[in-house]
């Protein structure tokens, strides 16, 4: 029991702080001893101490092909590990994307993620073509369960894209 009737002056109010813990009942009664309490009002203020869940963006972790690989398959898929789970519909066409180098349109691919490995996969429509060069990118629409975005380097302000390229075998 907190007892804070001397607190303050009657014309300030009380102040009674104290740490509550999640899931318990609390009764506050709240009373000027021999008073009139037909007038009386109270504020009652919660103030939540805890820190946010989670406020660590996700990053990528691993890739496959590795950034700036060579001999690449032409049927392979591209994956990407995130260092912690992810929105599964954050992952799509437009936040993992695939376009050979010097070019602007997105090659044609499903795109998949698996929350038990946290990678996502994409699978080209079509063969890649010999001996190109891809660079395949994980955009800052990627976020992780709390809704935090990508961010593949905290240290640069603002969130940043993953991006990494690879050689298909001539």
């Amino acid at each position: 029991m907190v007892d804070n009737r001397s607190a303050c002056p009657s014309a300030l109010g009380s102040k009674v702080t104290f740490d509550a813990t999640a899931g318990t009942t609390y009764r506050i009664a709240v009373a000027e001893p021999g008073g009139d309490h037909t007038q009386d009002t109270f504020t009652l203020k919660v103030i939540d101490g805890t820190p946010p869940i989670d406020t660590v963006s996700p990053s990528v972790t691993g890739t496959s092909p590795a950034n700036n690989a060579t001999g690449v398959l032409r049927g392979a898929n591209l994956t990407a590990t995130f260092s912690e789970a992810v929105q599964a519909s954050t992952i799509n066409t437009t936040t993992f994307r695939l376009r050979k180098s010097g070019t602007t349109t997105n090659v044609g691919a499903a795109v998949s993620y698996d929350p038990a490995t946290k990678r996502a996969t994409l699978n080209p429509n079509v063969d890649l073509k010999a001996g190109a060069t891809y660079v395949a990118t994980l955009t800052t629409g990627a976020k992780d369960l709390a809704g935090n975005q990508l961010d593949q380097d905290p240290n640069t302000a603002g969130n940043q894209a993953k991006s990494w390229q690879f050689k298909v075998k001539p």
